[in-house]
C-alpha cells in the first residue's frame, strides 16, 4: 500500500486514517501536528528563553545547513528549492523553518508573488 500523501508504499497495518485519507507515520504526524511559523508564544517563549537563562538558543545541524544555504543565497529562496538543495522532506524542513523563525533567525515575504525564505 501506498502513503496517499507522499506515495510512499508502506505496510498496510502501518497506515494511519486522516479526514479519508491512507497516511504513512510521517504524514500523520504533520497532519495531526503541522509546522506552525507563525505562532507568537514559541517566539515569546523562545525570546523568555534567552533573555532569562543569558544563553543563546542551540540549533541543530539541519538549522546551521539551511542557514549557511540562505547566507549564500542573500536574496531568500522557495521553501520547494530549499528542500531539494538540502535533500530534506518538505514537512521535516517546514518544522526547522518554524523553530528557526521562532528564533527569529529566518524569515518569510513575497516577491514577484513567491514566498522566500530570508536570514532575518
Amino acid at each position: 500500500m501506498q502513503c496517499d500523501r507522499c506515495n510512499q508504499s508502506i505496510k498496510k497495518e502501518e497506515l494511519h486514517k486522516h479526514n479519508g485519507s491512507l497516511l504513512c507515520e510521517e504524514c500523520y504526524m504533520d497532519a495531526l501536528s503541522p509546522a506552525r511559523s507563525c505562532d507568537p508564544w514559541a517566539r515569546n517563549s523562545a525570546k523568555n528563553f534567552v533573555r532569562e537563562t543569558g544563553s543563546i538558543a542551540a540549533i541543530n545541524e539541519t538549522q546551521a545547513r539551511i542557514l549557511g544555504l540562505l547566507k549564500r543565497n542573500n536574496g531568500g529562496m522557495e521553501i520547494s528549492v530549499m528542500a531539494e538543495a538540502l535533500e530534506i522532506a518538505m514537512f521535516d524542513l517546514k518544522r526547522e523553518i518554524a523553530t528557526l523563525h521562532h528564533l527569529e533567525k529566518v524569515r518569510s515575504g513575497t516577491r514577484d508573488g513567491k514566498v522566500l525564505i530570508s536570514l532575518w
